[in-house]
């Protein structure tokens, strides 16, 4: 949890409160997740297993929807904060 410690105690809001480390966690927490879901579905489609190869690339889809909208919301913190 690199990103979540470096952030969490660099980055100030206006109101001078740390960033959560809690969605830095979680951009790694997703990010892992992403990782784990993409080495299941080489192998389901390595041994032809394509009822878990559709299952798998739902929940890639879905985990990187999330992923996404966290790091925008992050990235959004991050700018505001070198505007202020």
């Amino acid at each position: 949890m690199q990103l979540a410690r470096l952030f969490s105690r660099k980055m100030v809001t206006r109101d001078d409160q740390a960033i959560g480390s809690v969605d830095w966690e979680e951009l790694e927490r997703l990010t892992t997740r992403l990782g784990v879901l993409h080495g299941r579905l080489e192998s389901a489609e390595a041994v032809g297993h394509f009822g878990t190869v559709n299952t798998l690339e739902r929940d890639l889809k879905r985990v990187w929807s999330e992923r996404q909208r966290l790091l925008d919301r992050l990235i959004n913190r991050v700018v505001h904060q070198a505007a202020t």
